[in-house]
Parts: structure tokens; C-alpha cells; sequence
């Protein structure tokens, strides 16, 4: 089976991983076979039935227990942990708690886009390894300052003291982020639907948006698969209700669908609708450079976000919405999509838990990856490679994979 190592595209760091594949990463399999993108297969070695340990557990251990168990996200586990375990056991919370939590969520997302920024797409200097520092000095301090809300049955008023310090973090982050992009934040939506494939630009960050156009501008993909909806409507949790409770309930969680289609979740299907990213897209961006574009796009919105999230909440909780005895649903929006967190509760303790994971959305074997690549065509092995990878870490910034080529004897 061929596998490539780094290498270096159009001055964007290979998003490719060669060598065995690791617990929790994906293993993505490209059939490549007369210049064309034949079948792409996808197989995870992601702990997906983990929590499974949660069930017999009380429920402030089981809270305690996630982040534990998922490195990926692991304040949106916990907060939508706490608001599925909230709402089965019938506890309230605060607006303030509430909100805090969405601050907490916001700040791990930008963190989760930003560290796959550098990583993998803009060329690494002293400069941004000084302010990804920065950046994690600002990240630490917002988790200590706003602790208190990611527990069962938080202290309101010590939620509600730390609220006072939200203008000042929305201004250091923005601070942070004009670094980053070389310009103020809330510039960058105008520069995005002015900016043309012929401009000379110093700037790394619209030079990278550039090349993704300059490299892969030429590929139509097929159309887009459909968003996944609002699960926190009574409907659609009634209808998951129906999906969690079935006989191959587990299989769900490992390979959702919603009335049968596989579906998107993420960053792309929330931003795709911006302004800005509609003029792109009307002047004739590229996907992949859209893709990326939507990504840099919610970055530069986050201070905006925190300032928000002082009014009012941006995590989805399910609270209210469907009333069932002992059953609790917590919904999250995670840098990599929608989260869903579904618990049973008996006697205060876990007595069922159901976890469905954007991962499993966005990398589903018919999924959004399966279908964009199949049957493209592609000049070369390296370059069907090169397009996978990519495509995998627009898709979801967070999860680790491995890209690797189907053995050519399948095809003698």
C-alpha cells in the first residue's frame, strides 16, 4: 500500500500522515486508478462506544469523566454532557451559566481552528509560534476564569462575578487574531469578497487563500450534501428519540443519517452563507478555496461572538424542548459540527449514555469526503493524495487521519 510523507503545496504544508495508523485517528484509503479518484474507503480506529464507562456512574463523576475520555473537544463534551444530565435530572441553571458555557465553547472552537491554521496551512515563523503562546496564555486563563460554570449545580454568583471580565477578553482575542491576520478581524469579510487571484499580497493568511485557489481552482465538485438540521426542535429530537432507543442504536452513533442521507456538519455549513462567501463563490472561488475562506471567516468572528455570548447563549441544550422522564439530550456546536449527547438517567445514576459525534457525520463511508472525490478526475497519485488529505482537514480541524493509496495489484 503506498503512503507519502510531508511535502509541501503550493507553500501549504501537507495535510498527509504516513506510518501506522494511531488510536483515535482515521484511516483514509484512495482506489486510484486511471487518472481518477475511483473509491474512497474510510475506516476508524476512534474509540467510538467509550462511553459506554460512563453508564453505573454517578452523574458528577460521569461529567468528571469526560474530558478524560475525549481529548477532541473536551469542553464541548462537557458542556454537552452537562446539558443533557441537566435536563434529565430536571436541574436548573442560570442565563449566566448558560452563557458562560457558550464562551467556554467559542474559545476552545477558535482555539481548535487556529492550532490547525498554523499546523498545517500557513508557514510557520517565530512570530506565530510567539503569538500562538499568546494565544494559550489568553485560552488558559479564560478556563480558570470561567471554571466554575462546567459543574453540576455551578455557584451562579462566581459565574455571574467572572462575567464582568468578558469585554476584556473579547479585546485581547481580538488583539491576538488582528496579529494573526495581519489586519483587524472584522476586515477580513470585505477583503475576502474583494480579493482576486491576481493580487500581489504579503499577507500570509490571504496569500494562503490565494493558493488553495491557485492549486486545486480547477476541480468541480459534485453539489453539496445536505446540512445537518437543528436537533435541538422538538421534532428532530423526538425523532432521534426513535433512532437511540432502536435495536442498532449503536450502529447509529458509528454511522448516522438523518431520514436516510447522510448529511454535513461544521464549519462549512455555517458560514457557507455569509455574504462574503456567497460574493466568492459568485465570482468564481474555487470550493477548496471556499472551504478555507469559511474557516478563516469564523476565526476573525469570534471576538463578536464572545462579546454576544454576554446576551445571549450559542450552545443548543435541548432543554424544554422534549419532555421525557430520566432522558436528557446535550447539543453542542464544536469546531469539527453539531455534538450530541443523549443520557438515561436512574436513581442518579448514568444508567444508558449515547454519544453521535460530527466525525461521524462528516467521515460516514457515504459521507461528504466519499462523495466530493468520487470520480474526480486527477492528473497523478500524488495529487489524489494531496486532495484527500486536504479535503479531510477542511472538513473536520480537529480529528487526526492517515491518507494512504489502494494497492495498484487491484487493479492488474
Amino acid at each position: 500500500m503506498a503512503k507519502v510523507t510531508g511535502h509541501n503545496v503550493a507553500g501549504i504544508k501537507a495535510p498527509v500522515m504516513a506510518g501506522s495508523i494511531g488510536p483515535g485517528q482515521l484511516s483514509i484509503e484512495v482506489d486510484f486508478c486511471n487518472n481518477c479518484i475511483v473509491d474512497i474507503d474510510i475506516v476508524s480506529q476512534r474509540p467510538l462506544h467509550t462511553y459506554r464507562l460512563l453508564q453505573g456512574k454517578k452523574t458528577q463523576h460521569a461529567i468528571q469523566l469526560l474530558p478524560m475520555l475525549y481529548s477532541l473537544c473536551s469542553t464541548g463534551q462537557t458542556v454537552a454532557g452537562l446539558r443533557a444530565v441537566e435536563q434529565a435530572g430536571g436541574y436548573r441553571v442560570g442565563v449566566e451559566v448558560s452563557r458562560t458555557r457558550a464562551v467556554l465553547l467559542q474559545a476552545e472552537n477558535c482555539r481548535e481552528i487556529l492550532l490547525r491554521l498554523g499546523q498545517n496551512w500557513l508557514p510557520r515563523s517565530d512570530a506565530n509560534n510567539h503569538l500562538m503562546q499568546h494565544f494559550m496564555i489568553w485560552y488558559a486563563g479564560l478556563q480558570n476564569l470561567f471554571a466554575a460554570a462546567l459543574c453540576l449545580k455551578p455557584s451562579t454568583s462566581e459565574v455571574i462575578a467572572a462575567t464582568r471580565e468578558l469585554p476584556l477578553q473579547a479585546n485581547l482575542l481580538e488583539r491576538l487574531l488582528a496579529e494573526f491576520f495581519g489586519f483587524k478581524p472584522t476586515e477580513l469579510a470585505t477583503r475576502l469578497s474583494q480579493l482576486c487571484l491576481q493580487d500581489v499580497t504579503s499577507n500570509p493568511v490571504l496569500q494562503s487563500v490565494v493558493a488553495q485557489q491557485q492549486r486545486f481552482g480547477g476541480f468541480t465538485f459534485c453539489a453539496d450534501l445536505p446540512s445537518l438540521p437543528d436537533l435541538s426542535c422538538s421534532d428532530a429530537m423526538a425523532r432521534l428519540e426513535q433512532l437511540l432507543t432502536a435495536a442498532d442504536s449503536r450502529d447509529y452513533c458509528v454511522a448516522p443519517h438523518w431520514q436516510q442521507q447522510c448529511c454535513e456538519t461544521g464549519c462549512y455549513q455555517r458560514m457557507q452563507h455569509e455574504p462574503a462567501i456567497r460574493q466568492m463563490r459568485q465570482r468564481g472561488w474555487g470550493e477548496i478555496a471556499i472551504r478555507y475562506s469559511c474557516m478563516l471567516l469564523e476565526l476573525a468572528q469570534m471576538p463578536d461572538r464572545l462579546r454576544m455570548s454576554a446576551k445571549e447563549c450559542f450552545v443548543h441544550s435541548g432543554t424544554d424542548k422534549l419532555q421525557l422522564h430520566n432522558i436528557g439530550y446535550g447539543i453542542a456546536e464544536t469546531a469539527r459540527g453539531t455534538l450530541l449527547h443523549r443520557v438515561v438517567m436512574e436513581q442518579g445514576k448514568v444508567a444508558e449514555y449515547h454519544i453521535v459525534a460530527p466525525t461521524e457525520w462528516n467521515f460516514h463511508r457515504q459521507g461528504v469526503l466519499a462523495k466530493k472525490l468520487k470520480g474526480l478526475a486527477v492528473e497523478s497519485e500524488q495529487h489524489a493524495l494531496e486532495l484527500t488529505g486536504l479535503f479531510a482537514l477542511l472538513v473536520d480541524p480537529c480529528v487526526g487521519y492517515q491518507v494512504s493509496l489502494k494497492s495498484e495489484l487491484l487493479h492488474a
